[in-house]
């Protein structure tokens, strides 16, 4: 079933317990051949920016989907949100799914502007949620 599996996750959450189970989802529902957490918004930006500059040297990880929280230290997931907007078009390759703890309309809607945001999500990641991703591939927002 390779070919519903996504290429590549990029985890950005501060909570390293949520990471773990998320990671072992993943891993054992084989959703991603790839999969890397970090632990807000500017080391995300920071792993994107890394990961294409040296894309030639090594292809193997530019995240095909970014799993984002909204509310993390340091850079937050709407801090993210802008700068990776800002960032050249060239490196925004990647597709978001947006996690909060909060069911809110407001906050839904105001991620849902962003292009590069594909749904949003309430933790904790279901299984289904997950097994969502492999079963019907996201289709790029028009």
């Amino acid at each position: 079933m390779t070919s519903n599996r996504i290429n590549s996750i990029l985890l950005v959450d501060d909570n390293a317990s949520l990471n773990m189970v998320n990671i072992r989802y993943i891993e054992r529902l084989e959703i991603a051949q790839q999969v890397a957490e970090v632990r807000n918004g500017q080391e995300a930006i920071d792993f994107i920016l890394h990961q294409n500059k040296y894309a030639d040297e090594n292809p193997a990880f530019v995240p095909e989907l970014i799993v984002l929280d909204l509310n993390m230290p340091i850079m937050d997931g709407f801090e993210f949100l802008e700068k990776y907007q800002a960032i050249a078009p060239n490196l925004q390759e990647s597709r978001i799914i947006v996690l909060s703890s909060s069911n809110r309309i407001e906050e839904k809607e105001k991620v849902l502007i962003y292009e590069a945001v594909e749904d949003y999500w309430v933790k904790p990641i279901t299984k289904e949620k997950w097994l969502s991703l492999k079963k019907e591939p996201m289709e790029t927002k028009k």
